[in-house]
């Protein structure tokens, strides 16, 4: 499945399960595909404030403390929520005539999820549809490394 995605849309995935993974879930979320995203393309998100983090986004999207976090050595499969996502991600990269899913194809498929905890904090933040589409990037520019402007802070 995750070879019709650019480099960057699965590590979007990967973010994602990490962040799993560190709240303790069980199950990769819309919320953790979000906080993937975040991890890995914050200039689709050019609504947040600069200064926004992880943490707090994380603990907005979360209201309990993290549960002990889930060995990484453990399959952790996605919500059917999360499964919609990606299925409409792929829908959007149909209909837009593009290569590959990208990160944006997954931010569009996150905000098609409305009763999702991840698209609920998207709108509040004023995150619209047609903002994404005119930044999204084409798969070309999605193949390389990661984003130098992004910090891969773990410990955040």
């Amino acid at each position: 499945m995750f070879d019709q995605f650019t480099e960057r849309a699965r590590r979007v995935i990967f973010f994602a399960r990490f962040e799993a993974s560190k709240t303790g879930c069980h199950a990769i979320s819309t919320e953790h595909l979000l906080l993937g995203l975040m991890r890995e393309n914050m200039y689709l998100l050019q609504e947040f404030p600069p200064d926004s983090d992880l943490a707090a986004i994380r603990s907005e999207l979360f209201s309990q403390p993290p549960a002990e976090p889930v060995p990484t050595s453990v399959d952790i499969p996605l919500t059917e929520s999360a499964r919609r996502v990606l299925q409409q991600s792929a829908h959007e990269r149909y209909s837009l005539k593009h290569d590959l899913v990208t990160s944006g194809h997954l931010l569009l498929g996150i905000l098609g999820e409305e009763e999702s905890g991840a698209c609920a904090v998207l709108k509040r933040y004023g995150v619209q549809r047609e903002q994404v589409m005119t930044r999204m990037p084409d798969s070309s520019q999605e193949q390389g490394p990661p984003n130098p402007d992004i910090a891969l802070d773990f410990l955040s």
